[in-house]
């Protein structure tokens, strides 16, 4: 803290200065204490240029007060309730928290509301202590109604405490600077003042030294506050950090000014880094090694997992991740095209969230899928899920309700595309697979196949349709009657009805056949003469032709 001791000789008589709770200042980048009379008018001026000023007070109540004010200088009228008077000027662009470079001008006022009536003593001393020992500290005036201490430290702003006694016992450290004793009346007149000049042994100097480097810290979202700490031994220690983005070349300055630094995490923050120089008050610097901040990237913590459905069904793949600001791309990997992972169309539902669902179709059997999500950390994939489609079938027939034996039948059996083998079973037993005879039509496939069964019987027989994968089709049924084959057809006798006959007049011609005998026909040698459907009389299982014929030569 900077102290101003010549307008101090010129006020040394002041008397019944209003006694205030001391303002902690050390946030300020310089402070100037201030002694003037309740009334005066007084003009104050930031110790540097600004493109920006803001000035403001606090009262002895602790209240921030605005002042509008824009001005490098300002007069004010002192008040017996001012307490400290600030200037803050600001410059430049705004740094990664939004902030200004800035300084600020801090002024403590000690107002008095009396002129003086004399002046006090005042004695000047130099005073050299060990660190971490205790020393007492007099007032040279040993009857005065009160006295008060002031302690003042090159790191921090002083503050003081208000006894009876003129001794005031203090521990000398390395960042004592001033000591102060003031003794008054009964009415706060100043009696003397002691002026102590702290000299700490040089032998006890503490070397300036980093314990603890800043770490790189990840936080798990964004918006996550990342706090980076350094620890480090020296006296009355400053900190100054520095930071670049990822994208940037150089560091920039920060105004961080403690031992740690603090950011809330975005995208555009996701892999700064920054480090910090460390001074002490003999002007010595180290600097840290740069930390890294960041945002956790996503992790899979479910995988998705592999689906076996029928064709015409939907598969539904899902991913569980964490981590914030998650997005989600689906993509599929086709054993027909190649090892590369393709992103997924549009079309497909769920293919920008956690669920994916697939319309399960023969095309797409054996494909997999996986999830690439991403935040603003990067990207990471879950493992792939295979989809395996199970064929369909969806109907089977026979062509009639019934058939002889060694007939053929035409089978007709409806499947999804998929089915490469169609099946026929009687009860657990194989009796025929088809690896051909049909034909496809969009996502159906439709067998037209024959078969001739061996023996009668009512038969209701199974069918089943397999896909290459292996995959079975549910069972489904067909029923048919086989008949057995009617008798071969006889002819046990045939004769004329006269040993000879005219030219041109009629035979009576005899034929005894089995009733399944429809045709009669008459031959010289492998001509056929004469065909007969007709003429006959039915007895039982015996058929009796009567028929007539004229030879004409």
């Amino acid at each position: 803290m900077k102290r101003i001791l010549l307008p101090i000789l010129c006020l040394l008589a002041l008397t019944c200065s209003v006694m205030h709770a001391q303002a902690d200042l050390s946030w300020a980048d310089a402070n100037y204490e201030i002694e003037c009379v309740d009334g005066d008018t007084l003009s104050f001026s930031s110790d540097v240029d600004g493109d920006r000023y803001r000035w403001w007070y606090y009262d002895a109540a602790g209240t921030y007060n605005k002042i509008e004010e824009n001005t490098k200088t300002i007069t004010i009228t002192a008040e017996s309730n001012m307490v400290t008077l600030c200037c803050t000027a600001e410059w430049g662009e705004p740094d990664e928290l939004g902030d200004y470079e800035e300084y600020t001008t801090a002024f403590t006022l000690n107002v008095l509301l009396d002129p003086p009536d004399y002046d006090p003593e005042v004695y000047y001393h130099d005073f050299s202590g060990i660190p971490g020992k205790e020393y007492t500290f007099k007032s040279s005036y040993e009857n005065a109604a009160h006295y008060r201490f002031n302690v003042e430290y090159y790191d921090q702003d002083s503050y003081g405490t208000t006894k009876s006694s003129n001794s005031f016992k203090l521990k000398m450290s390395t960042g004592l600077k001033m000591v102060y004793c003031f003794a008054y009346d009964e009415n706060y007149t100043g009696l003397s003042y002691d002026y102590y000049t702290i000299y700490v042994d040089s032998s006890y100097r503490t070397a300036l030294k980093i314990t603890a480097q800043p770490k790189s810290v990840q936080v798990a979202n964004v918006n996550d506050t990342a706090t980076v700490k350094v620890s480090a031994t020296g006296d009355c220690l400053s900190y100054q950090w520095y930071y670049k983005q990822k994208s940037d070349t150089n560091y920039k300055k920060s105004s961080m000014q403690s031992d740690q630094y603090q950011v809330k995490m975005t995208e555009a923050r996701n892999g700064m880094q920054v480090y910090c120089v460390i001074t002490d008050r003999h002007g010595a610097t180290v600097t840290t090694t740069s930390a890294t901040l960041s945002i956790a990237p996503p992790k899979v913590s479910t995988q998705p997992i592999a689906q076996n459905v029928s064709a015409g069904s939907t598969a539904s793949f899902s991913v569980t991740a964490t981590g914030s600001g998650l997005s989600y791309q689906w993509q599929y990997l086709s054993p027909k095209e190649g090892s590369t992972w393709k992103n997924l169309g549009t079309s497909f539902t769920g293919v920008n969230t956690n669920t994916l669902s697939v319309p399960a179709t023969a095309a797409r059997d054996g494909m997999k899928y996986r999830c690439a999500v991403k935040n603003a950390a990067g990207t990471v994939y879950s493992s792939g899920a295979k989809l395996t489609v199970k064929p369909t079938l969806s109907s089977v027939k026979f062509s009639a309700s019934s058939v002889q034996v060694k007939k053929n039948v035409t089978i007709t059996a409806v499947t999804s595309t998929n089915a490469t083998k169609l099946s026929m079973y009687n009860g657990s037993s194989l009796i025929k697979t088809w690896t051909s005879g049909y034909t496809d039509s969009g996502t159906t496939r439709t067998w037209k196949v024959t078969y001739a069964f061996s023996g009668a019987g009512n038969r209701t027989m199974t069918f089943k349709g397999a896909a290459a994968n292996g995959t079975v089709t549910a069972a489904k049924t067909a029923t048919i009657t086989v008949t057995a084959a009617p008798a071969a057809p006889t002819l046990t006798s045939v004769k004329f009805s006269a040993s000879s006959v005219q030219v041109g007049k009629s035979v009576t011609i005899t034929a005894v056949t089995n009733t399944i005998v429809t045709k009669l026909v008459m031959y010289n040698g492998s001509s056929a003469v004469k065909t007969w459907t007709s003429g006959y009389t039915d007895s039982g299982t015996t058929r009796t032709w009567k028929v007539t014929y004229a030879f004409s030569g």
